[in-house]
């Protein structure tokens, strides 16, 4: 088993799949309105939210699972990563609003 640093980027194919896991949740629970909001609010802080993302992961690992949470800090550092987010996301949502299947 690989040891992953918190530190370290994710290659392009975790991060392909960590977008879709994450796109398909959102869209499952029908959430695209209030992430979309809360991805664009806090885009201009997430360098710095990620960073932090060390000091929290003692409350959050918990409720999220310490790998998916590493994961995820990860994922954020790159800001790219954060708009490819928010595109999927509004993506699937016009493709449930014109009846087609959501694809995540």
């Amino acid at each position: 088993m690989e040891m992953v640093a918190w530190g370290d980027p994710l290659g392009p194919e975790e991060s392909e799949q960590l977008l879709d896991r994450i796109t398909s949740e959102v869209t499952r629970r029908r959430l695209e309105v209030p992430a979309i909001m809360a991805l664009e609010m806090h885009k201009p802080i997430f360098g710095y939210v990620t960073g932090m993302g060390i000091v929290f992961a003692p409350f959050l690992a918990p409720l999220l699972g310490p790998d998916s949470y590493r994961d995820l800090s990860r994922l954020f550092m790159n800001r790219e990563n954060v708009e490819q987010l928010i595109t999927r996301i509004e993506q699937a949502a016009q493709d449930r609003r014109r009846g087609g299947e959501v694809v995540a």
